[in-house]
């Protein structure tokens, strides 16, 4: 796999406040991946909300935003055998 080239890496938006919460970086697209799990949790560290209410500030104002070609990349992490698979 090849590495990101540093003029890619200024094009990598990170949302302010979020940074420990990147888990991985698609480079075809050089978008980072960020844990929608750990976004919570800084969230609700800094703000005095319960977990329905960051979800849906979180979902509004970060998840669901996008910013052009570089938008981050949001998930839910699941480990491999929780996830559903359909027939």
């Amino acid at each position: 796999m090849e590495e990101l080239k540093e003029n890619d890496i200024g094009k990598l938006l990170i949302p302010g406040g979020y940074e420990t919460a990147v888990i991985g970086v698609d480079e075809t697209n050089n978008r980072l991946v960020i844990s929608k799990d750990l976004c919570v949790e800084i969230y609700l560290n800094e703000n005095k909300s319960d977990i329905e209410e960051a979800i849906e500030f979180l979902e509004f104002n970060l998840f669901n935003s996008y910013l052009g070609e570089h938008t981050p990349i949001f998930i839910w992490e699941q480990k491999f055998h929780e996830i559903s698979w359909r027939s």
